[in-house]
């Protein structure tokens, strides 16, 4: 799925011009920074709470302790010169889906198609909404994000030498790990994940690793029984239910009377903070 990335081929490219002209040690040098080899890196949350970052951390080792900032700007201000992957929470995303097949015919028509679906529900304003849209199986999505300005995001950036590799929906960060630590996730056959921010669901089915239902819901309170009740409901709905979904996530009250033959729980629910193993794609890592 596209993810909002920054492109620095062409920046590289012509760094490797130059090289041919002049000074190549110098300019080869430009084009490996541009890359972020050497470079400090962290990837950052953006949250209903505020900003978080994390270092990246080495394959196979778990996730150590978020640091907090009051936002982006911030952020940049005390990391400068770093190499960043920001990840946005799903309370700053809307999302879209559809199997019609003019809206499939090419990555165009498919983000038009996505516009109008977002200004339909949430008015003219959301056609200018930054969009990552994707196809596969025969259907097609969009992300839409809100709320976020991502020029805005680009310019404290810029400001202060950081380099945002990507932007991407939080729902995305950990699924490889996931498919690692489970690797029956990856097989033919509906598997359901739901990723809860407090009373906020992201609900996802793949089947055979393909995407082919991506929802949010609202929880009526941030309970372990309306979670429980919620994915039984959506797991009937969406003909998920030949395996127990996969919970992940954080904010809701409690761990109490978690049902762990209906679902199979990879984080701590009743955790204030977001779990640094799904951000840094470490779930099931071990120290």
């Amino acid at each position: 799925m596209s993810r909002w990335p920054n492109d620095v081929t062409e920046r590289v490219a012509t760094d490797a011009a130059a090289a041919r002209e002049g000074d190549a040690s110098s300019a080869w040098q430009r084009a490996l920074r541009r890359l972020g080899v050497g470079r400090p890196r962290r990837v950052v949350l953006l949250d209903s709470q505020g900003v978080q970052a994390w270092h990246e951390t080495v394959a196979g080792q778990p996730a150590g302790q978020a640091v907090g900032f009051e936002d982006f700007q911030t952020c940049c201000l005390a990391q400068p010169g770093t190499d960043m992957r920001v990840l946005v929470s799903g309370h700053w995303l809307h999302h879209v889906m559809t199997d019609t097949a003019e809206a499939l015919a090419e990555p165009l028509r498919l983000r038009d198609f996505a516009r109008e679906q977002f200004a339909l529900y949430h008015g003219p304003k959301a056609r200018l909404w930054p969009l990552a849209v994707w196809q596969s199986a025969g259907l097609g999505g969009a992300c839409a994000l809100h709320t976020v300005n991502l020029d805005a995001l680009r310019e404290a950036a810029s400001a202060h030498g950081v380099r945002l590799r990507s932007v991407a929906p939080l729902w995305s960060a950990g699924l490889a790990s996931l498919e690692v630590h489970l690797p029956a996730f990856g097989s033919p056959g509906r598997r359901a994940l739901a990723l809860v921010e407090g009373r906020l669901v992201t609900w996802l089915v793949f089947d055979a690793r393909q995407l082919v239902v991506l929802q949010q819901r609202f929880l009526d309170a941030p309970r372990v029984e309306a979670l429980t009740r919620l994915l039984s409901e959506l797991a009937s709905e969406h003909d998920a239910r030949s395996h127990p979904p996969i919970v992940v996530g954080w904010g809701l009250d409690s761990d109490a009377s978690l049902d762990a033959e209906s679902l199979q729980i990879l984080t701590r629910l009743s955790a204030s903070e977001a779990c640094g193993d799904w951000i840094l794609d470490r779930i099931g890592a071990r120290p």
